[in-house]
């Protein structure tokens, strides 16, 4: 198997996981690949609909397009899921450098080794 080919499957594996996860953090609609979001979660926060795109980053290459289109797109959060912690904080420095407030207000950050379902609850328990 190519590199490339290994890391696309670790991109695919990541993105079902996470899409598990959020099935377990009571999010009502998890799609892959919508609207070119790794994964977005659709949930009920009172009697408003609540909107988390998922990006799962091995680099900071795509980083911020991937962010500004998501949030320009009405998501109303989006977490970036790391490969590992020198990845999470490359990523950390370039939007805290080149993201506006509003937009890093909308935005999380950890690892997947890290992430965890309440985690994910408490994402769109913020949002209320």
């Amino acid at each position: 198997m190519t590199s490339y080919n290994k890391h696309k499957n670790e991109h695919k594996t990541s993105k079902w996981a996470i899409a598990s996860m959020l099935m377990a953090a009571d999010y009502k609609l998890v799609l892959l690949e919508h609207k070119r979001c790794d994964v977005t979660a659709f949930a009920r926060v009172g009697n408003n609909r609540f909107v988390l795109s998922v990006e799962v980053e091995r680099s900071v290459k795509n980083v911020m397009n991937n962010v500004t289109r998501n949030i320009t797109a009405d998501c109303d959060h989006v977490l970036i899921v790391c490969s590992n912690q020198k990845v999470m904080q490359q990523v950390s420095k370039r939007l805290k450098k080149h993201l506006p407030e509003s937009f890093l207000k909308k935005t999380s950050i950890t690892t997947r080794e890290s992430l965890c379902v309440e985690d994910l609850r408490r994402i769109k328990e913020l949002a209320s």
